[in-house]
């Protein structure tokens, strides 16, 4: 009985899908109800993706329930040490996960109710809205080709997007088209102490936290003759304590870090010489990804240091 009722339901869809779907046998509706199901949740992706620049993926329910786990872990986090860096809470990502998430529970029961009572035609509505969201930029898109990059529309609208979501919610234009933005550390006080003579090895003791410290010591080691293993473990430590430097300020793991800013430039030159000592250990593996690392990063700090 309820297979005839969804088949009845079914052949008043007003869609080219419900009607082909009309045209199949049940067990070969199913399939055409998978696909329309796929392209409803991709194009909800990949406009959700677009106007919320790549902060916000709908369809990813278990991200956003590992990133709701994370902010609250923040908030019960009692900070116990003075030397780092406070635990601080996104409360306004949380608030947007948590509405998401909670949308996304009301619009699978409503889907499900949709479908016993609708069949198929319940989810024709709602991908032609997605499509008819996603078609500005798709009709800009095709208008602009032949065009240089830069007087195409699509990252016009892009932009007006981003300056109207700034205005809404606080944040700086981003332009989604252009990539990650550079990453600047902020001034490492070891380096005052190096310029004014201090030893690394006594700035590194002072400055454990310091990549620019152990950069330093590390081409001191070199410099005197030291054993390859011996820079490759001091540069290894400068390259780690780099590491956490960048993604405190910001750094996602890829994206420029301008040779040109001074600060940059302890990491910088620990990567290349940890490529360095990897390579004279016979770390192939090593020196490769750490010299496509380094350039990038920055092709100017490659050039300066490896090329």
């Amino acid at each position: 009985m309820r297979r005839d009722r969804l088949y009845r339901s079914s052949k008043h869809s007003w869609c080219c899908f419900g009607l082909l779907a009309d045209q199949l046998t049940w067990e070969r509706r199913e399939l055409v109800f998978i696909g329309v199901l796929c392209f409803t949740m991709g194009m909800q992706n990949a406009v959700i993706t677009k106007i919320s620049f790549a902060q916000i993926r709908t369809t990813h329910v278990t991200g956003m329930v590992t990133d709701i786990g994370i902010e609250l872990g923040k908030l019960a986090y009692r900070h116990r040490r003075h030397d780092l860096d406070p635990v601080v809470a996104d409360v306004r990502k949380l608030g947007v996960l948590s509405l998401l998430v909670g949308l996304f529970f009301v619009g699978g029961v409503l889907g499900t109710l949709g479908y016993l009572e609708f069949g198929f035609a319940v989810v024709v509505p709602l991908a032609l809205c997605l499509l008819a969201a996603a078609s500005a930029l798709l009709l800009a898109d095709l208008k602009g080709r032949g065009r240089p990059p830069g007087e195409r529309l699509v990252p016009v609208a892009l932009a007006r997007l981003s300056e109207r979501r700034g205005r809404l919610v606080g944040m700086p234009h981003v332009d989604l088209m252009a990539g990650p933005p550079p990453t600047h550390l902020p001034v490492d006080p070891a380096a005052a102490e190096l310029e004014g003579g201090a030893t690394p090895a006594a700035v590194v003791r002072s400055h454990p936290e310091s990549p620019v410290a152990w950069a330093t010591l590390a081409e001191q080691a070199r410099d005197a003759g030291a054993d390859d293993v011996t820079v490759y473990a001091y540069a290894r430590v400068g390259y780690h304590r780099s590491l956490d430097m960048l993604r405190r300020n910001g750094w996602k793991g890829h994206g420029p870090v301008p040779w040109e800013h001074e600060p940059n430039r302890g990491f910088l030159r620990a990567l290349a010489l940890l490529a360095l000592s990897a390579r004279a250990i016979g770390e192939t593996g090593e020196w490769e990804r750490c010299s496509e690392f380094l350039r990038d990063s920055s092709p100017a700090a490659y050039d300066a240091l490896l090329g």
